[in-house]
């Protein structure tokens, strides 16, 4: 019998662009994107990891297509009345302060992917994440990299 989705997996899915109505139908479809990615034999996970293993290859995609995207070239504003001094070098810090993170974020990103898959390993541990977590990681370093990135940004957005 075929298992109607959760809502909070719908919604899950519905971020990853994957419109289905059962269980199995998302699973197939989860399982399809994988192997598309290089990564067969995931045919025994739970839905709810399909999910965030598919939604961590999502996240690494869109950030390669937004590294491979040049950076719009900003608008040339109207002309308004000369602001004063001390705002203008506020704005400019607080521009300077969010390209600095981002860039920096960058570069963690660029050396988690570019790590081996046992400095990987070591990192994780390290860290103190759950070894039940990143267990069934171990012998696939995209998926591996793809864990560490998805702690990295939690750890940052928590800390904000």
């Amino acid at each position: 019998m075929a298992t109607k989705i959760s809502k909070v997996n719908a919604e899950r899915l519905k971020k990853l662009g994957i419109s289905a109505k059962t269980e199995e139908e998302a699973k197939k479809i989860l399982l399809d994107r994988l192997e598309k990615a290089g990564i067969p034999g995931m045919d025994e996970e739970t839905i709810d990891n399909l999910i965030d293993i598919v939604g961590s290859f999502a996240e690494l995609e869109g950030e390669a297509e937004e590294e491979a995207a040049p950076a719009p070239k900003p608008k040339k504003a109207a002309p308004k009345k000369a602001a004063p001094a001390k705002k203008a070098e506020k704005a400019a810090e607080e521009t300077a302060a969010e390209a600095t993170a981002e860039d920096q974020d960058k570069v963690v990103i660029d050396q988690i992917r570019a790590m081996s898959l046992d400095e990987m390993l070591e990192t994780a541990a390290e860290a103190g994440y759950p070894e039940d977590e990143f267990k069934k990681f171990k012998k696939n370093p995209k998926l591996m990299a793809a864990y560490l990135v998805k702690k990295y940004k939690a750890a940052v957005t928590s800390e904000e």
